[in-house]
């Protein structure tokens, strides 16, 4: 016998009270336009291994709940990261490279940023992060696939597997004395006194 999902009879919700204020500041949606897309896409493309994201079909779940389809992106074989965040840091870190070595970030691709004519200076180039785990490894992935040096902090009380999985991919990782947002604050510090990168995925100035 199938059953009809039962739908709530009340819907929650909250009216953010700035969203509709003259005086709130505008977000910047300039990262999200149309052209800022086509670069990443394209840069994206250029990953070692790169294939579009398979879609996993949940046909019993969506029969179930009485909808057409459901289908999740499945980031499994990521760059063997088993993650998405590589998508992102590799990214950010191409960004941050063409900036130092004053390419135009709109028309870098990973193996323009990999040839010879730059190989020197990124070599001599180091990245900083702080992470609980993902973050961290794609971080030493892509600095070790672009041919920098990374550093990764990580907060007291890391499982050790996880600091070795990272510094399997060529990053130093230290585990410090204090918790994630004091590894985050240290990796800041240290990124200012030694003009490193800074590659962190939580929202601070700039």
């Amino acid at each position: 016998m199938k059953m009809t999902p039962t739908l709530p009879d009340r819907i929650h919700w909250y009216l953010n009270p700035a969203a509709r204020n003259k005086e709130s500041q505008k977000p910047d949606t300039s990262y999200f336009s149309s052209n800022v897309t086509r670069c990443v896409k394209k840069f994206h493309q250029a990953l070692p291994g790169f294939k579009p994201t398979p879609l996993a079909r949940l046909d019993k779940l969506a029969n179930h709940s009485g909808i057409k389809s459901i289908r999740i992106k499945d980031e499994s074989d990521r760059c063997g990261l088993n993650a998405f965040k590589v998508l992102g840091a590799s990214y950010a870190l191409g960004v941050y490279l063409s900036q130092r070595l004053k390419l135009d970030p709109a028309t870098i691709t990973f193996g323009l940023l990999k040839s010879d004519e730059f190989r020197n200076q990124i070599n001599e180039l180091t990245c900083i992060t702080a992470t609980d785990g993902n973050h961290g490894r794609a971080v030493a992935w892509a600095a070790r696939e672009l041919g920098c040096h990374a550093i990764v902090y990580m907060p007291k009380g890391t499982a050790s597997a996880r600091l070795e999985s990272i510094r399997e991919l060529g990053a130093d990782t230290a585990i410090i004395d204090g918790n994630y947002d004091d590894a985050v604050k240290q990796a800041a510090e240290h990124a200012a006194q030694n003009q490193w990168l800074l590659l962190q995925d939580t929202v601070g100035p700039g």
